[in-house]
């Protein structure tokens, strides 16, 4: 299944996504990466260098779910091509109906970008069973890792339920071997398990209240970095009593407890204050305007805190 080679692709002009034969391409500079459709979910790489082949790669999936996630694509004319800003690659006609005729480039490039959409759904999002795609969605990183690991053992669902920071963690390690079907046994192995023992495994910090901690951060905010911030900042002697405390747990407040030095000038109200929304609750929703304005917030507040620190010594 892993060793399957995805179908030729030339990396010659084309446009920088697109799919051929069920696996989905997406090229940017001299790489291509490749993704095969579900449950293989199998992903590989290769340079526009003469004698470059294909070559297994876990990332290059993600790479592929990056490119098509997008929700604008944007062309300017150049030569009478329409063509892609990020890379200048031209538009494929394929994308275009044929026969249709536009009033100008960016009713064309919205045609394309519906296009490619489809193709997602179609060539990709269709074939994973909905309950698995649901799960994936929740988290913001290693989406393709995440549903290796569901395509492998289904059982893993429940734990992403009960605790979705030692799913992802299971779910980044055995993505190290693209989540092979011989790895099974020791996916239930795992799962059956205490969960102390997957963050043990990654390592990260595995006592009992580290792991009730790590519980409470939302899937889409979990990532190792913050895990790892978040159980250093426990294992401190003053901020472990009121970390765990704290109303909310996500990405904010381990930005805020990212640098150690300013540690001693944190209080539990400044951090709730800071990594809470505007409105008083305790998630933003999922609005992306709220999300950025209160990273914007805590950044900030970070840079004064250490210009204070700087000060003082």
């Amino acid at each position: 299944m892993l060793n399957h080679n995805p179908v030729r692709a030339p990396l010659d002009l084309k446009h920088p996504r697109f799919s051929r034969e069920g696996a989905l391409f997406f090229t940017r500079g001299n790489r291509c990466d490749c993704l095969t459709r579900w449950p293989h979910l199998a992903s590989f790489r290769k340079y526009s260098r003469p004698g470059a082949e294909w070559e297994p790669n876990a990332k290059a999936g993600n790479r592929v779910l990056a490119g098509f996630s997008v929700p604008n694509l944007y062309y300017s004319l150049h030569s009478g091509l329409l063509c892609d800003n990020e890379d200048g690659q031209a538009l494929m006609p394929s994308l275009l109906e044929v026969g249709e005729h536009w009033r100008n480039h960016a009713d064309r490039a919205q045609h394309a970008c519906n296009r490619l959409n489809e193709q997602w759904q179609s060539a990709f999002e269709e074939s994973v069973p909905p309950e698995d795609r649901i799960i994936a969605s929740h988290f913001r990183r290693n989406a393709i890792a995440v549903l290796r690991l569901l395509t492998i053992c289904p059982e893993s669902r429940i734990l992403a339920g009960e605790n979705a920071a030692a799913f992802f963690e299971m779910a980044c390690h055995f993505d190290r071997f693209m989540s092979d079907v011989s790895l099974r046994s020791e996916m239930l192995r795992l799962l059956r398990g205490p969960q102390r023992a997957l963050f043990a495994l990654r390592g990260l910090p595995a006592s009992e209240s580290a792991r009730r901690l790590f519980r409470r951060m939302p899937a889409e905010e979990v990532s190792s970095s913050r895990l790892l911030i978040l159980g250093r900042a426990l294992a401190h002697p003053r901020i472990g009593r009121w970390l765990p405390q704290l109303k909310s747990i996500n990405a904010h407040v381990a930005h805020l407890l990212r640098d150690p030095t300013v540690w001693p000038y944190l209080t539990p109200q400044y951090v709730s204050e800071l990594s809470q929304s505007a409105t008083g609750e305790n998630e933003t929703g999922g609005d992306p305007v709220i999300y950025s304005e209160l990273r914007t917030n805590v950044t900030l507040a970070l840079e004064q805190l250490r210009w204070f620190v700087s000060v003082q010594l």
